[in-house]
């Protein structure tokens, strides 16, 4: 690794991404998300929206755990101070590559705000946990998620690959996915004001 340290909070323009932690998330803003935002966000998800407010905080529990072994990073996103929803960054540190997940809830979409957490958190990957490879991964049906990707090669480098069969489980069931990757190399966020 370059630099040991990933910072718990980052900011890019209105969008900020602050550690998911018991002691410094507002649980009632994680709960709300859960329980009430639009079931598309869920759609192409394995996640059950439908939760306790004591299994969210046990989940929130278990992210920050995560943290601390240095085996995912969970952050809340916001933009303007609004909560917006989540996003993680993986590291697989034995193939030397780095996953991101972005959860946002339905008003964000379309607001550029997962382009920021993607090129934020590619950043760190790149530069504090020296990977060689940055993915995405997405269900091939989320049309959605695949004009985002395109986005993204356009934006960052990189391309999108697949359809890769039964890489993911969805209510059970295989799911086929498709990859936008980049390398360290190629990836190149313009810098935002």
């Amino acid at each position: 690794m370059t630099d040991a340290s990933v910072p718990e909070r980052l900011a890019v323009g209105p969008v900020t991404l602050a550690r998911l932690a018991p002691e410094r998330a507002d649980l009632r803003d994680w709960y709300r998300f859960w329980r009430d935002c639009d079931p598309a966000v869920f759609a192409h998800l394995d996640l059950d929206p439908d939760q306790t407010a004591g299994a969210v905080a046990d989940r929130v529990a278990a992210l920050d755990a995560m943290w601390d072994e240095f085996e995912s990073f969970s952050y809340v996103v916001r933009a303007d101070d609004a909560f917006a929803g989540y996003a993680d960054l993986q590291p697989d540190w034995d193939r030397r590559t780095a996953e991101i997940g972005v959860v946002l809830d339905r008003p964000f979409w379309g607001e550029g705000v997962a382009g920021d957490v993607v090129a934020t958190l590619g950043r760190v990957a790149f530069e504090r946990l020296d990977v060689d490879l940055l993915e995405l991964g997405f269900d091939a049906d989320n049309e959605r998620a695949w004009a985002a990707a395109e986005r993204y090669a356009d934006q960052f480098g990189g391309r999108v690959a697949g359809p890769f069969r039964a890489l993911s489980t969805r209510a059970g069931e295989p799911v086929d996915q498709y990859r936008y990757a980049v390398d360290g190399a190629a990836f190149d966020p313009p810098e935002r004001a």
